[in-house]
């Protein structure tokens, strides 16, 4: 069954060298470059918000590859197991999954940094920002756990003993604690809802910019 095992690598070959179901391309794809810059022009607030938005658009992307990318290698292990008649051909099928989920976690992480920080903030946030502001924390934080629970299910899926499940389930419950806090430290740093609305200073005042997450 070797050969069933290394077709599902080829179908879901990544970067030649590791198998998932989505290209490395995709990450790629998912933002407009290396150390993407949105920058809001003429400090307005409507082009604060413009450019927020796209680098919010831009990350959440990125995270929806990177759980498809997950979904389809294990979708392959499965069909491998599947059709397998061997110990060694199931040994070889988690080892892909393994190495799909790896792979996948290094490039996200790779097309975060690339797309760098989001648009500085020149002032106090008026009610528009301030609310896109929240939305984007909170899509940060159901992003991060949503990616956390597809990294288990593949990690359960790949198990061969009680031992992993419980190691990967304690990982899990870890992770979505630590993404807990770090919201809770988002959302105090972000501050109480302005009473109305307030317009950045046309470049004057203090440049904040408020930084997204990202668990390993």
């Amino acid at each position: 069954m070797r050969a069933l095992v290394a077709k599902v690598a080829l179908v879901c070959a990544m970067c030649g060298s590791a198998a998932l179901g989505v290209p490395a391309s995709a990450f790629a794809d998912s933002q407009s470059g290396p150390t993407t810059t949105f920058n809001a022009p003429n400090n307005s607030a409507a082009g604060w918000i413009n450019a927020e938005s796209a680098y919010i658009s831009h990350r959440h992307q990125i995270r929806i590859t990177y759980k498809q990318a997950v979904n389809s290698a294990k979708m392959s292990f499965y069909f491998a197991v599947n059709h397998s008649h061997s110990d060694a051909a199931r040994a070889g099928a988690r080892a892909t999954l393994l190495s799909a989920v790896a792979t996948a976690d290094a490039l996200e992480t790779s097309a975060l940094a690339d797309l760098g920080a989001g648009p500085p903030v020149v002032g106090p946030l008026n009610l528009s920002e301030y609310n896109l502001e929240r939305q984007a924390i909170n899509q940060d934080y159901a992003d991060t756990v949503d990616a956390q629970r597809v990294t288990f299910q593949a990690e359960v899926a790949a198990s061969t003993n009680s031992a992993e499940i419980v190691t990967a389930r304690a990982n899990l419950k870890i992770a979505i604690a630590q993404a807990t806090m770090q919201r809770s430290a988002e959302l105090i740093a972000l501050g109480a809802r302005p009473s109305k609305r307030r317009v950045p200073s046309g470049g004057t005042g203090s440049t904040t910019s408020h930084s997204r997450f990202h668990l390993n």
